[in-house]
Parts: structure tokens; C-alpha cells; sequence
């Protein structure tokens, strides 16, 4: 019995890592994306290139920091938030 929960624990545990690095990375990518886009919009294409660079380092450091990024810790959250609750349900009736 135990080694049944612990077991699936860890491919909860996996599943639920490899969902964050996929959604992590998409996220990132739409941010690098919008960065670039406001760039272009304010600068000519070509014009100051390490600029650029520093200015979507600069954003992407920030949104590392921002709430919709730290949100994405609700991947590993909510799934274990909803078995606890199962849990304690199933062993309170």
C-alpha cells in the first residue's frame, strides 16, 4: 500500500515537473516575443543590436520577478491541494 503511494506520488511529482517546464518555457517565449515586438516598434530594425539585447535581458529579468510568472507554481499547487482534500474527504465520512 505504501509503496503504491509513494509511487505514484513520484509520477504525480514527474508529470506535474515536466508540465511546468513545458508551460514555463512557452510562457518565457511569449514574453522574449512581446519584448522583441516593443522594440521593434520603438527602434528601426538594426539599430542598436546590444541594445536590444540588454532591453530584452532587462524585461525578462523582470518578468522572472513578476506574479504571472511565480503563478506557474500553482501547477505543483492545485493538483496537490485537490488530493489533499480528496484525502481527508474520503477519510472524514
Amino acid at each position: 500500500m505504501l509503496f503504491g503511494l509513494l509511487r505514484g506520488a513520484a509520477l504525480a511529482l514527474l508529470v506535474s515537473t515536466l508540465v511546468y517546464l513545458a508551460v514555463s518555457a512557452y510562457v518565457r517565449s511569449l514574453r522574449r516575443q512581446k519584448l522583441e515586438q516593443d522594440w521593434d516598434v520603438a527602434y528601426r530594425p538594426g539599430e542598436n543590436p546590444e541594445g536590444r539585447a540588454e532591453f530584452i535581458a532587462r524585461g525578462m529579468r523582470a518578468f522572472r520577478k513578476s506574479l504571472a510568472y511565480r503563478l506557474l507554481w500553482l501547477i505543483y499547487a492545485v493538483p496537490l491541494a485537490f488530493a489533499v482534500v480528496t484525502v481527508w474527504v474520503m477519510n472524514h465520512q
